[in-house]
């Protein structure tokens, strides 16, 4: 998956979620521009690892499982836990 389909995915259905299991969400600000600087200079940025669980395994109800982004745009299709990245 592409950086700009992942962000477009992000806005349009706000359907990937940090589980209950994963640690909290802790960049700041200068994290995030020095990612943005190595996309836009072709550096390697690692990877990611998604998952999707049935919808028996998701659980809306987990006070603990948060979205990424506070787009809150709707949402649509299939969500995705963030398990590395």
């Amino acid at each position: 998956m592409r950086v700009f389909d992942l962000w477009k995915s992000l806005k349009e259905r706000n359907n990937y979620y940090l589980p209950a299991f994963q640690r909290d969400y802790v960049w700041d600000e200068d994290d995030i521009k020095s990612m943005i600087d190595s996309i836009i200079h072709g550096y390697p940025i690692g990877s990611t690892l998604f998952w999707k669980p049935s919808r028996e395994e998701f659980i809306t109800d987990d006070p603990f499982s948060a979205p990424l982004a506070d787009f809150t745009v709707g949402h649509g299709g299939d969500s995705y836990y963030v398990l590395d990245g």
